[in-house]
């Protein structure tokens, strides 16, 4: 665990306006966190978030919550990472294709580096055809 896959991920510095979702899915990679991110994928399954030490978190918007208090109206997803690492954008929010689209890189980076682990994600894999089979999300 104790490499980072932020240049992989095209992390490139921080006022990159990407910069809360890259570090935190660098976390996902690094933890191996991939039932988490398929529990945050899910519908059926869905949490609401997760995060970790040092201080980071992914999170969808509550379809219990009639509206989300900060939360654009046209944002799925949202992704933060505390001021201590000096993000000059550290809450990002998506629209659930691009958030999709950062998971696919992340998983592809993954894989790239670790072509034995694909049974780590292939959870996440499934969830995505799934989403992508059901129409509730264009390809990306």
């Amino acid at each position: 665990m104790g490499y980072s896959y932020e240049q992989e991920l095209g992390f490139v510095s921080s006022d990159d306006k990407d910069g809360a979702i890259k570090f935190c899915l660098n976390q996902v990679l690094q933890g191996r966190l991939f039932e988490q991110l398929l529990m945050l994928l899910s519908d059926e399954n869905g949490i609401e978030g997760f995060g970790g030490d040092p201080c980071w978190d992914l999170e969808r918007r509550s379809p219990y919550v009639a509206e989300n208090e900060g939360w654009p109206d046209w944002a799925s997803f949202k992704a933060t990472a505390c001021e201590i690492y000096s993000l000059e954008h550290p809450e990002t929010f998506y629209r659930r294709d691009d958030f999709l689209s950062f998971i696919e890189r992340a998983l592809k980076v993954y894989l790239d580096r670790h072509p034995d682990r694909r049974d780590d994600c292939v959870g996440v894999f499934n969830e995505l055809q799934r989403i992508y089979s059901s129409g509730r999300s264009a390809r990306c």
